[in-house]
């Protein structure tokens, strides 16, 4: 039998103490990044900080209801929600961004005119490479915080962006905001997901796409999978973009 890798021989395991009114059947969403874990309940989400699994934040995201999103990116915690028409779904939904930090709700967002099982991804910031005054710069992206959306099937990629210093009250989920810009991604969408001005998407003719959010332009084609690559996810480590894809379960790597 081969030795086990270095990273996993000493793995430990811990344990998170739950709030007393934990109800598993009740848990709507899990979620994780390198300094928080997120447990997420119809009336309550619990945030906790890294590593000393401390309850740092309780935070509620208004009225009871069932999520239909519920993810961490990075530091941003992002809930989405369909809303009810007359005891009936609508294509209206808001979307709610919260700071694990600071336990502070960011903004909220309500959205309208997206079809079934809508696609949304908070790209984290990292340095990229920009000319000023005919001299390359390091700058970080995306200055604003970043919401990118698009629904199952569509080819439209909408692009809103929030000055940092957005601090909605949560319970004004009335606003509505058009995006400040689109991008015709020429593929019916099965997935997405970002990372600084990169874009990954995942289409149902098979192929993977990376495009640049600020141009709009298509930078790389991946093809000869050989089904919907779903999910698409990304890590940036030495330089490289990595992006794993289950259809295949490799990683796939282009210089960044």
């Amino acid at each position: 039998m081969a030795p086990l890798p270095s990273s996993l021989e000493d793995i430990r395991q811990f344990s998170v103490p739950l709030p007393q009114e934990f109800d598993a059947q009740e848990c709507i969403g899990v979620g994780c990044s390198a300094t928080h874990m997120v447990l997420g309940f119809p009336a309550h989400i619990y945030i906790y900080s890294w590593p000393s699994f401390d309850l740092t934040h309780t935070v509620e995201p208004g009225k009871p209801c069932s999520f239909d999103r519920f993810a961490v990116h990075g530091g941003i915690l992002l809930i989405a929600y369909q809303h009810f028409r007359e005891n009936h779904l609508s294509d209206d939904f808001s979307v709610q961004l919260w700071n694990l930090s600071t336990g502070e709700s960011l903004v909220t967002l309500r959205m309208s005119g997206f079809l079934f099982n809508t696609m949304l991804s908070v790209p984290r910031t990292e340095f990229i490479e920009m000319e000023e005054n005919s001299t390359s710069v390091k700058r970080e992206w995306p200055l604003d915080l970043t919401l990118l959306a698009a629904s199952d099937g569509d080819q439209t990629l909408r692009v809103y962006t929030f000055p940092r210093s957005v601090n909605q009250n949560i319970e004004d989920v009335s606003v509505e905001r058009s995006p400040v810009s689109t991008i015709h991604l020429m593929h019916q969408l099965v997935c997405l997901t970002s990372l600084g001005r990169t874009v990954v998407t995942g289409g149902h003719d098979f192929t993977v796409r990376l495009w640049d959010s600020i141009t709009g332009e298509c930078q790389l084609v991946l093809i000869g999978h050989t089904t919907k690559g779903k999910p698409c996810l990304l890590s940036c480590l030495t330089g490289l973009i990595e992006i794993f894809i289950n259809d295949s379960e490799q990683c796939q790597c282009g210089p960044h």
